[in-house]
């Protein structure tokens, strides 16, 4: 008997129970409704600039390797360096994807190219200093391109 009520400690045990599971569901649901409203605040025009200047101070700290860290680190700073690009080109295709924007196109295709010439090195194998000097110019300056497009855009 429970403050007058009669109720086994069974029916108590089941109350609590389901008393957890309900707070387990709405900690989820509130969890879920920050990682939505995160992820749309990811995709605007100044999300994906700052990924592209993310990924380009990146692929410029990563362009100074020497031929003995070259050996040791080129294919994991390639690597680094494609994942930056490709977030890059992911904002880009949300942004296209919610405004239907022909610029945003160009830019996340050019993006995801230069996300795929970085992933060739690195499926390539061994990539000589010579081959990764190149790829990370290439890089930089698709990087440099997009950067003075989305510049152009964000102006208007």
């Amino acid at each position: 008997m429970v403050n007058g009520l009669l109720i086994s400690s069974e029916t108590v045990k089941l109350l609590i129970e389901y008393g957890v599971y309900v707070a387990i569901i709405i900690v989820c649901m509130i969890a879920i409704g920050v990682c939505k409203s995160r992820a749309k605040r990811q995709l605007k025009p100044q999300s994906v600039k700052a990924a592209c200047v993310k990924a380009k101070k990146f692929a410029e700290k990563a362009q100074g390797l020497d031929e003995t860290k070259l050996l040791l680190l080129g294919t994991s700073r390639l690597l680094k360096v494609k994942s930056k690009v490709e977030n890059a080109a992911w904002a880009a295709f949300q942004v296209v994807e919610e405004k239907k924007d022909i610029i945003f196109e160009g830019i996340s295709g050019a993006l995801e190219g230069a996300a795929n010439n970085l992933m060739k090195e690195v499926d390539s194998g061994f990539i000589t200093k010579a081959e990764y000097d190149n790829v990370m110019k290439a890089t930089i300056s698709t990087l440099d391109e997009v950067i003075a497009k989305l510049d152009k855009m964000l102006e208007k």
